[in-house]
């Protein structure tokens, strides 16, 4: 669709690379290495100059815990891996429409 991406390895070098590139969307899984996805989304929205980057969880881990911990970190949208890339392509697009950040 034209996105411009790049991949972290782990949660801590993502929130590195939302700070340094400032992207207009995160995609974040949950378990990972080094740092798991809850405190990324932690990191990432509590810093002035990430916090208001929509960030949506991709994830195997659905379920009501993972979500709501998901949701309670700051994320703004949770998709079951393998997503609906339909669905997510526009929830990302209103997120950016919406966010300001263009």
């Amino acid at each position: 669709n034209g996105y411009n991406v790049a991949y972290a390895k782990n949660g801590e070098e993502g929130v590195k690379k939302a700070l340094s590139w400032q992207p207009d969307v995160v995609l974040m899984d949950m378990r990972m290495p080094v740092m798991d996805g809850f405190k990324a989304i932690e990191e990432i929205k509590l810093d002035p100059l990430t916090k208001s980057i929509p960030v949506f969880v991709i994830s195997a881990w659905s379920s009501k815990k993972e979500r709501t911990q998901a949701k309670l970190a700051g994320a703004d949208g949770f998709f079951v891996k393998p997503p609906d890339l339909n669905k997510l392509i526009e929830a990302i697009e209103k997120a950016v429409a919406t966010s300001g950040r263009r």
